[in-house]
Parts: structure tokens; C-alpha cells; sequence
């Protein structure tokens, strides 16, 4: 299980996670290289071997997109995939080029528009 909350006050993003889903930061940077900063989960089995869970903290700006995606996407995935400019998109092609045959798969995109005035 992963939550996930973006927070337009601090410009922030709370990450809490345990189990199976890998998740991904995907900065837009200036400078038109984007880098990629991998979310870390606490080993353990949901409602079995629940180690202590911390919240992870980060920063965000406009613009950084963050990528969760289930057991039945192939691990590293983030260190190829293609980001495209909607989310939809990207979503779409990650199961397409990274998914298991053997497995189900769950993609989310979502990437952090800021505060709204």
C-alpha cells in the first residue's frame, strides 16, 4: 500500500509506503533534463509483518510528476521510461513497455500543478 499526498501550502509531497509499488519523482527541471529520484517503501506484508512506518518528506515544484506502479510492471523501470508531457500518455505506455505478462498491473501519473490563486 502507497499514499501519496501533494500539499500546495509548503510545496511539498508526504510519501508513506509499505509492500510492492514502486514509486518515482520525475523533477522538471530548467534546464530541460529531468531527474529521477526513486520514492523508498518500508519491506513488509500489509496486515502480516507491518514494520514502523515513516512519512518521507520531499520538496516539489511545478511541474514534477510523480509515478507509482504496481508488482506487475518490471523493476527499474523508471531509469528508461519515456515522460511524456501528459500524464495520460505516460501512463498508458508504462504497462505497454514494462508490464509482466505474468502479473496484473496498476500505473498512476499525476504531476503537481502548484497552488491555484
Amino acid at each position: 500500500m502507497t499514499l501519496a499526498v501533494f500539499n500546495a501550502l509548503d510545496n511539498s509531497l508526504q510519501w508513506l509506503g509499505v509492500g510492492n509499488v514502486e514509486g518515482l519523482l520525475v523533477r522538471s527541471e530548467t534546464d530541460g533534463k529531468r531527474a529521477r529520484e526513486p520514492l523508498l517503501l518500508s519491506r513488509g506484508i500489509l496486515g502480516a509483518h507491518l514494520p514502523p512506518l515513516h512519512t518521507s518528506v520531499v520538496k516539489i515544484s511545478p511541474g514534477d510528476t510523480l509515478v507509482l506502479a504496481t508488482d506487475g510492471i518490471r523493476r527499474g523501470f523508471g531509469e528508461e521510461m519515456a515522460l511524456f508531457e501528459e500524464p495520460e500518455i505516460t501512463a498508458q505506455g508504462i504497462p505497454a513497455s514494462y508490464g509482466l505478462e505474468s502479473d496484473d498491473a496498476l500505473v498512476l501519473v499525476a504531476t503537481y500543478q502548484g497552488r491555484r490563486s
